[in-house]
């Protein structure tokens, strides 16, 4: 199977990142939460849409 340049690319990514942040997921996680706090961006945090009743799909 022939190699994908961008898989290895984001997988590059991936290990980067792993090891800036010390190496475990939870590390990750908050090492990912501070540099989004650090770009000074407002999260937007929207509410679940609930399906409209016309457009759920009825069984007979």
């Amino acid at each position: 199977m022939a190699r994908d340049p961008i898989v290895d690319e984001v997988r590059q990514a991936r290990e980067a990142l792993l090891k800036a942040a010390g190496g475990t997921l939870e590390n990750l996680f908050d090492y990912l939460e501070r540099q989004q706090q650090a770009a000074g961006r407002t999260v937007v945090v929207l509410p679940p849409k609930r399906p409209d009743d016309q457009s759920v799909p009825r069984s007979a």
